[in-house]
């Protein structure tokens, strides 16, 4: 799927429903050989379906949501989107949970897939544009003109850095030095 292109979503969407069907099958399979009846086992699986399905019906929800999220594709994999109180760029969407990253690098916010149908999604990337975080640390004593200067030569004037949304630039002061905190997409 990765050679052929496939949005990686979907990759990981079926390789974990995938994985999951494989390893019933292996079950059945091993269990034929050890001499248990398969039909009475499937016949009484069958039946505890209908009532596991009752109770994991929020899990079923999920994965339904799943499937829904890769066929119409609100979002995708490297998407920046804003969910409730979390944001972040998508990283992973799965059977059941879509993982974002958010921009504290220790940090990932895991989000059932049934909350995301259900709910507005804030999606500030279009599809294959990317959001690049980075700080510049510079002595107080260098003149914002000159950053200006310097920022505007090596990140807003590139063809790579998108102007729609705009880049933001946050500047932070100490006693010792300027941060500024830059945020383009890409």
């Amino acid at each position: 799927l990765r050679k052929a292109g496939v949005d990686s979503g979907i990759t990981s969407f079926l390789n974990s429903s995938l994985k999951f069907c494989l390893k019933i099958i292996l079950l059945a399979v091993v269990m034929s050989f050890i001499g248990f009846n398969i039909t009475s086992i499937l016949t009484a699986i069958g039946a505890s379906f209908i009532a596991v399905g009752i109770s994991l019906k929020d899990s079923l929800s999920n994965f339904i949501s799943g499937m829904v999220l890769i066929v119409t594709k609100p979002i995708h994999v490297g998407d920046f989107i804003e969910f409730e109180n979390h944001s972040g760029t998508v990283i992973k969407i799965e059977m059941l949970f879509t993982t974002l990253q958010t921009s504290e690098e220790d940090k990932t916010v895991i989000i059932p897939n049934a909350k995301l149908i259900s709910n507005s999604i804030v999606r500030k990337s279009q599809y294959n544009l990317s959001r690049v975080e980075f700080k510049l640390v510079t002595p107080k004593k260098i003149q914002e003109k000159e950053v200006d200067r310097f920022l505007n030569k090596e990140f807003l004037a590139n063809n790579f850095i998108c102007q729609l949304p705009a880049p933001e630039i946050k500047i932070e002061e100490t006693e010792e030095n300027k941060t500024f905190h830059i945020v383009v997409w890409c």
